[in-house]
């Protein structure tokens, strides 16, 4: 058929021309924009082009219907009460802490009378309660730890005050040196003593005209008011009534020097069982005389050959001391070291219950000022005795017993 390979080529290409020719007939490529198209061919680029723009416009206007869903939820947020909830949450907050002060408002004392005994004291807020049947140590225990307070006393009602203003009620404990031998007899008798009682100047011979000064024997008064004792039972025995004079002339109070060799001798020969209240006098320039008795407490051998002596100090507060050892002795002479050349004298008067009464003395003019010896400005040099008096409470008798250091300076007056 083919004679030569010229012809076999030229055959190839008419056939590729053909073969080309029918698939373009049978597939036309689609017209451009802006040409009609033949009937037939219409109907599928037509809807093509429709179908692009048709999903353009329906988004366009999706926009629009977006706008008032976004309307629609900021309304209803508006009027959902989010917020008011969170202040019907703070509402219980004003109610927790009116529950939380109720509690701190009264404090009331312990009432300790009953129909048998009517004119028992209070137990005052923040001493610790006792059995009915406690001895004294059992009574007195319960007033360590209380703290010192200028002039701090438990008024006539059984609530925290000061002597110079006990119709004022103060919101924490604490005593000064005579307030807490108020207290300790009135708990010790079982009887509510008033403040006029433990107060009451005796002789007349310390008011505002008096020769030796304003409460110059405000201690000894207290000593002997809130014992039924009268002078000439105090130990040791006085000699010249409430002043015995020294080499020098000078007035001294009653009793002995604790600094001195006798006073360890005094505490030996106290029987067991016995129960006392001490006074301290000095010599005092702040009073005319010359002499103050300035600090008070209580004395108690047990039955077990301890002599505690319970007092209240501004450099430890309410506490405890066995004097029946040389650790106790040393103990109480750095609270009391000699003032100069002179001598502080101690005097002790048995507690006689029976001897107590609530009939009320002869009334003064004006409530007499309990003298705070403690109070003074080498007291505040030592805080580590009060922490260190603390610990010895918190330890026990046995610590108790051991001499408490302190940096305070003798007190010169």
């Amino acid at each position: 058929m083919f004679k030569n390979t010229a012809q076999i080529l030229l055959f190839t290409i008419l056939l590729t021309l053909v073969v080309v020719k029918i698939e373009a007939w049978a597939d036309p490529p689609p017209p451009p924009a802006g040409t009609t198209t033949p009937a037939g061919q219409a109907a599928s680029p037509a809807p093509a082009k429709p179908a692009a723009k048709s999903p353009a416009k329906p988004a366009a206007q999706a926009k629009p219907a977006a706008k008032p869903a976004a309307n629609s939820p900021a309304k209803p947020a508006a009027k959902s009460p989010a917020k008011p909830k969170t202040p019907a949450k703070s509402k219980p907050k004003p109610p927790a802490l009116t529950t939380a002060q109720a509690p701190a408002k009264p404090a009331e004392p312990t009432a300790l009378a009953t129909a048998e005994n009517p004119n028992a004291p209070f137990l005052p807020v923040g001493v610790k309660p006792y059995p009915k049947d406690a001895d004294a140590d059992g009574i007195l225990k319960s007033f360590l730890g209380i703290p010192f307070r200028v002039d701090g006393v438990v008024n006539d009602e059984g609530r925290w005050a000061t002597w110079n203003r006990p119709d004022k009620t103060l919101p924490s404990p604490g005593f000064n040196c005579s307030g807490f031998l108020l207290e300790a007899v009135r708990h010790l008798a079982n009887l509510g003593l008033t403040l006029s009682q433990a107060a009451f100047d005796r002789d007349d011979d310390s008011g505002p005209d008096s020769e030796m000064g304003l409460d110059w024997d405000y201690g000894l008064d207290a000593l002997l008011n809130l014992t039924g004792a009268e002078l000439d039972e105090l130990l040791p025995a006085p000699k010249n009534g409430k002043l015995q004079p020294n080499e020098a002339g000078r007035p001294e109070g009653l009793g002995l020097d604790i600094n001195g060799p006798d006073f360890p001798k005094l505490i030996q020969s106290l029987p067991p069982n016995g129960v006392y209240a001490f006074a301290i006098s000095k010599p005092d320039r702040r009073f005319k005389g010359g002499l103050s008795y300035y600090h008070v407490g209580i004395v108690h051998a047990d039955g077990a050959g301890n002599v505690w002596i319970y007092q209240c100090t501004a450099r430890a507060g309410t506490h405890r001391l066995n004097l029946n050892n040389p650790g106790g002795i040393a103990a109480i002479r750095r609270y009391f070291p000699p003032i100069r050349a002179a001598e502080r004298r101690f005097v002790l008067a048995k507690l006689n219950p029976a001897r107590l009464s609530l009939i009320p003395p002869t009334p003064k003019a004006t409530l007499a000022q309990s003298p705070d010896p403690e109070a003074d400005p080498d007291a505040a040099k030592a805080p580590e005795t009060l922490a260190k008096a603390a610990e010895a409470v918190t330890k026990g008798p046995e610590a108790m017993a051991k001499p408490i250091e302190t940096t305070a300076k003798p007190i010169e007056t």
